[in-house]
């Protein structure tokens, strides 16, 4: 009888962070993406330890248009060959790492959705309840209320 090799067990390996070069255990390990190259759960190859997924990596993902390619396959190309030293210096000396606080997306479905919440919303003068714009425009409670605040708040 086989046994199946559990990826989560610490004594499964020894990784090295692609980024700052410390040594870790492959259980707790990141996926270096859009720093570094894409990895997988279980790879030696390829991940960063959670210091670096912390201070540059989600930073680095955060900033990551959803559908525009070629700004991200700049962004890679940028910090892919920095060293986390560079990183690090390039963030104090200014540069900006993520998005800003209290930036929002603008897509064409926001766009939509916030055009029917403040035509039909009561809170914008329309007929409809809360729960009725929130069917109407498709999208989630969260969502709806987040949209509704930046109405607000415009």
């Amino acid at each position: 009888m086989k046994k199946n090799k559990n990826v989560h067990n610490s004594t499964h390996g020894i990784a090295t962070c692609c980024i700052c070069g410390t040594k870790l255990s492959l259980s707790l390990s990141h996926n270096p993406y859009p720093v570094r190259e894409k990895s997988w759960y279980g790879q030696k190859e390829n991940r960063c330890c959670s210091d670096c997924n912390t201070d540059i990596v989600i930073p680095a993902r955060l900033s990551l248009p959803h559908r525009d390619v070629l700004a991200r396959n700049i962004l890679i190309a940028r910090y892919k060959n920095m060293s986390h030293v560079e990183l690090r210096q390039a963030k104090a000396n200014g540069s900006q790492i993520g998005n800003k606080a209290g930036s929002t997306f603008v897509t064409k479905k926001s766009k939509a959705a916030k055009e029917i919440i403040s035509r039909h919303s009561k809170a914008f003068g329309g007929s409809l309840d809360d729960t009725e714009v929130m069917r109407l425009c498709g999208c989630s409670r969260n969502t709806y209320y987040k949209y509704k605040k930046e109405l607000t708040s415009a």
